[in-house]
């Protein structure tokens, strides 16, 4: 398959340093995301936060650390970059506690933990490969004043950026007080962000938080306030991207991760408000998602800073799940900090001080989209941010039988469904055959929106010998004949035919879930 993803969650190794520990995801990734709120236990609130974001690509990698204690006061905070290290934990008086290098391997990756602790946290990642990612990279940048800034150390002209900040910290490879982080993501056509940030050492705690869908990176200073700080998208360029910083109070440090190849989609939304079980779709892509990323700050469509640090990360594959997320609450005298960890839930939504899931989400990778299922949900239309990727060509397999004819025993449409050949798992026609119909319905393609590079491959033999067999192709949209394709006369051996389709042919599909293929042979 050209593109190839996995989401999981596995526990940090706890043996001492230097620790290495390997996690399997059935191939070997170009790029992982990782995220991490300081939960040991799956699906339970934990008191405090030790949380990261963090990037990996061969050969570069980077990290943003958050941490703030619970149950004190004044409050303590503090963040950290790791320039060098795929996952940084933190604790809030600003000590290191392990960082991860990664590396990249046949059947998934390998980290080694330094400065490890004996602490179990769950960590989740998206992890992805296949030939469809040409490049990935992780890099950094310093914007220092407002206006224009070209990041030229890419190397290639990416397709999607995520961005990583960790507020108004400059140095890397430094442990600075107060936790903040800021992710964002852009494409040439859309782009957004989120922000949390926790006061240290203060009386009564001010955390707070802040979202767009203009921007890739944020702060601001504080509740009521508008973003002091802010990135905008400019361009992807042959060898990076340009970024405008319209709103700046400091210099400040931010991690890239770039990737080129795949279809990609950045967007914004409101989460559903029905009642339990809420479907809600994200639909139009032109694609069929591999892996969709998913953030929030928990609040609704605001402009301004709002009370409360509230931090959500997660994602799908499609059939695993992962999401973390944090909590810090406002204005008080004693700290109240939570931390949550799923592997069971594509995004959870926590608006409160009370340790009580207000929403949280299983994910369908859809045709066209994707589609959350709400299983716990609130009357309240947080807003969602999201990144989804797809394979650039789309592929539609046999995923249930039409009819059967006299080609063997049902299931037919399993025999013939695999990604690479299997010539002994195959479906063999009457001998001789004499118009004998096959038809398989095909899994659902989302529109791609141009006439071309429609293509029908298909594998057959002839296990006769003396008569000539033919075999004639027909695609199908529900009833309406789309194409009869080209007639083929088989060989003794198992041969991959190719049959496109012309413009006109291809413009006549108005429904890409609903189509089939029928094969008709006969003995002449």
């Amino acid at each position: 398959m050209a593109l190839l993803s996995r989401v999981g969650t596995f526990a940090k190794a706890t043996a001492t340093p230097t620790a290495e520990q390997a996690v399997t995801v059935g191939f070997r990734p170009k790029a992982v995301v990782f995220f991490l709120s300081g939960a040991v236990a799956l699906d339970a609130f934990e008191a405090g936060l030790f949380g990261c974001v963090g990037f990996a690509a061969d050969g570069s990698e980077a990290s943003v650390a958050a941490a703030s204690d619970d149950n004190i006061g004044p409050s303590d905070a503090a963040r950290r970059i790791g320039i060098t290290a795929a996952i940084t934990i933190v604790n809030a008086a600003q000590t290191l506690l392990v960082e991860a290098d990664c590396a990249m391997t046949a059947s998934g990756f390998a980290l080694t933990w330094t400065g490890n602790n004996a602490v179990a946290y769950q960590i989740g990642y998206l992890a992805l490969g296949g030939s469809d990612i040409a490049n990935a990279k992780v890099v950094d940048y310093n914007p220092t004043a407002t206006g224009n800034l070209a990041v030229g150390t890419v190397g290639f002209q990416p397709d999607v950026v995520l961005h990583l900040n960790a507020g108004g910290q400059n140095v890397f490879a430094a442990t600075g007080a107060g936790e903040a982080v800021s992710l964002g993501a852009m494409t040439a056509s859309a782009q957004w962000a989120v922000f949390g940030l926790s006061g240290d050492a203060q009386a009564t705690s001010n955390t707070y938080r802040i979202h767009a869908s203009d921007g890739v990176l944020l702060a601001s200073s504080g509740t009521g306030s508008g973003a002091n700080n802010k990135l905008n998208y400019v361009s992807m360029d042959a060898n990076g991207f340009t970024v405008n910083a319209s709103i700046l109070s400091g210099a400040r440090r931010v991690v890239s991760l770039c990737l080129k190849g795949g279809l990609h989609k950045v967007g914004s939304f409101g989460k559903a408000t029905a009642t339990p079980t809420a479907n809600q779709s994200e639909s139009a892509f032109g694609f069929r998602p591999a892996a969709l990323l998913l953030a929030s700050d928990a609040q609704t469509a605001n402009a301004n800073a709002t009370d409360h640090n509230r931090f959500a990360i997660g994602a799908s594959d499609g059939t695993n799940e992962a999401a973390a997320l944090w909590t810090d609450t406002d204005n008080l005298a004693t700290t109240s900090v939570d931390a949550r960890h799923t592997a069971s839930k594509a995004i959870v939504k926590v608006d409160n001080n009370t340790t009580t899931v207000d929403a949280e989400a299983d994910a369908t990778l859809d045709a066209d989209g994707f589609t959350l299922a709400w299983t716990t949900n609130d009357a309240v239309a947080t807003r969602l941010h999201y990144w989804a990727i797809g394979a650039s060509t789309q592929a539609a397999r046999p995923d249930a039988d039409v009819s059967a004819g006299g080609w063997g025993a049902a299931p037919l449409w399993s025999k013939l469904d695999e990604e690479l050949p299997d010539d002994a798992d195959h479906v063999m026609s009457a001998s001789p055959p004499a118009g004998d119909a096959y038809e398989v319905s095909l899994s659902p393609l989302g529109d791609p929106g141009v006439s071309t590079g429609h293509v029908l491959r298909w594998r057959a033999q002839a296990d006769l010998v003396g008569p000539v067999v033919t075999v004639t192709p027909a695609l199908y949209q529900g009833a309406t004949l789309i194409a009869t394709l080209t007639p083929r006369v088989l060989g003794e051996a198992f041969t991959t035919y190719e049959d496109t389709l012309s413009g006109a042919q291809a413009d006549a599909i108005t429904d890409y879930s609903a189509l089939s293929v029928r094969f008709t042979a006969d003995a002449v």
